[in-house]
């Protein structure tokens, strides 16, 4: 007896669409709707978001896999770190980063900006991208400890 097909994958992917919607409300995003949403936001993902299945097939019909789309694998398995947040579309935040040299978590005169920095937010220290909130926080007036 074969375990699995689109009774598992089906169980897993509301899986993947609930995280997703979980962080665009955390961002004070709307949950993505299903035929107007969801189904034209994974075609465009980037090809990376995807293991790409190139064996196979179906059976009867006889539909092969091959590299990209096909009728058998579709777009193929979710890379499913990268795929939430891209399909969150609340992957990244943004402001100046400054030597805050007084401590006071005010950019003041004389404290420049860093150029060339880019910032994650890493919630608990790991050194990867682990949350898909996304904090707007005025670059002039970034806090020390910004929660995320």
């Amino acid at each position: 007896e074969e375990v699995g097909g689109t009774s598992l994958s089906t169980a897993m992917w509301a899986g993947l669409i609930a995280i997703v919607d979980q962080g665009r409300l955390l961002a004070h995003m709307s949950s993505l709707d299903g035929a107007t949403q969801t189904l034209p936001a994974l075609y465009k993902l980037p090809a990376a978001d995807f293991h790409d299945i190139t064996s196979g097939s179906n059976g009867t019909p006889n539909y092969s896999a091959g590299a990209g789309y096909d009728l058998v694998t579709g777009l193929g398995t979710p890379v499913a770190n990268k795929l939430i947040l891209d399909l969150a579309g609340v992957g990244a935040i943004s402001g100046k980063v400054f030597q805050d040299n007084n401590g006071s978590g005010v950019l003041n005169t004389g404290e420049t900006g860093l150029p060339g920095i880019t910032v994650y937010a890493d919630s608990n220290n790991n050194g990867v991208l682990d949350t898909a909130i996304q904090t707007t926080v005025p670059s002039t007036n970034v806090p020390l400890g910004a929660g995320f």
